[in-house]
């Protein structure tokens, strides 16, 4: 369907921009940028990439186990009588 999974979307490896950013700075300097930019904003940011990782984690989990219950749904439909209605 040309749509990327949620899991695919996002690069759960890829570190965060500051911390590829602070690696390639010299130390007084990256702390010199952390003042401009705000330590609030680089903490902010990585609570919510973790955050972002955790429900994209949990979705994962969710839709394979959806995909189980289709299937096993599907299973128990085939074995059944021919003629016999089932309740949804």
């Amino acid at each position: 369907n040309g749509q990327a999974r949620p899991m695919e979307a996002v690069d759960a490896q890829r570190p965060l921009v500051w911390d590829e950013l602070a690696a390639r700075l010299h130390p007084g300097e990256a702390d010199e940028l952390a003042r401009l930019v705000g330590r609030s904003r680089i903490d902010e940011n990585a609570t919510l990439s973790a955050e972002l990782h955790a429900l994209l984690e949990i979705h994962a989990e969710l839709t394979d186990g959806t995909g189980e219950l289709l299937a096993r749904e599907s299973l128990l439909r085939s074995l059944e009588p021919p003629g016999r209605q089932t309740v949804a």
